[in-house]
This record gives C-alpha cells, structure tokens and sequence, in this order.
C-alpha cells in the first residue's frame, strides 16, 4: 500500500515472470499478461481504476503459477476487498472482466453475452479489446 498500485503492479509483474521462467511455463505467463492487459483496457468501461484491473487480471492466475489454492495466495495480499471477492470467485462488479474472460477462454459465448447484459457492456466492444490486447501481448513477448 505504501508504494503503490503502479509500482505493486511493476513488482508483481516481474515477480510473477522470474518465477515461471524457472518454471518452464510461458504460456501460463503470456495468459496472464493478456488477461492484465485486457482488464486494463476495459476497466474503463466499467468505471474502474485501469491499473487495479491490470493487477486482478495478473493476480487471476497467480494460483496456477505458484500451484497454490487463491484462498493461500490472497492472504498476503494488500487488496480492496472488492477485488479479493472477485479474484475468490465471488460475485461482484469487480468481477465482471474476469468473468468475461474466463467465458471467452473456454468458448462459452453465451456466457459472454449473459455477462456483458448483466453489467450493461457491449461483448463487441469487449471482443475488440482483446484482440488489442491480445495483439499488443504477441508484440511484447516478441521483443522479449
């Protein structure tokens, strides 16, 4: 809390990246780096801070990358409840971009649209983000 959402986020990043590169997992890593991005570039739509958006989008598949329960990764975590509750699962407004997401990941359409209604989003929006997002992660690791 003392140094920040943006300099957590830097750290969290670069934490989250040293360590699965000892692991092997790139494409764990690239998932979590499109789903922070894209967060981050929808969060607006839905009245939320950008860069709290980008670190629930990193943080969501921080139990897969340390193979750790989230109810364990939460606990040291210095986060709004909000965003606690929706990295949990639980339902809330916090939650929306995640829920999306996670539809979209696993080909769910109808979950899709069902989310984006029930948070009074446009899914084609949303949809053009990702390929933003998700371009923009290509270019990056890319470079990388």
């Amino acid at each position: 809390m003392i140094m920040g959402d943006a300099a957590f986020r830097r750290i969290t990043t670069l934490a989250i990246q040293c360590a699965l590169a000892q692991d092997h997992s790139p494409e764990l890593l690239r998932m979590a780096l499109l789903r922070a991005r894209f967060c981050a570039q929808a969060a607006p739509l839905c009245n939320m801070n950008p860069e709290e958006m980008y670190l629930t989008g990193m943080l969501s598949l921080l139990p897969a990358m340390v193979q750790a329960p989230m109810q364990i990764v939460l606990e040291g975590l210095p986060l709004r409840d909000e965003i606690r509750d929706a990295l949990a699962g639980r339902p809330c407004r916090e939650a929306c971009l995640l829920l999306w997401l996670e539809d979209l990941e696993s080909n769910n359409i109808a979950g899709c649209e069902a989310t984006a209604e029930q948070y009074g989003l446009d899914t084609h929006v949303l949809a053009q983000i990702y390929l933003e997002a998700m371009n923009a992660v290509a270019e990056e690791t890319l470079i990388h």
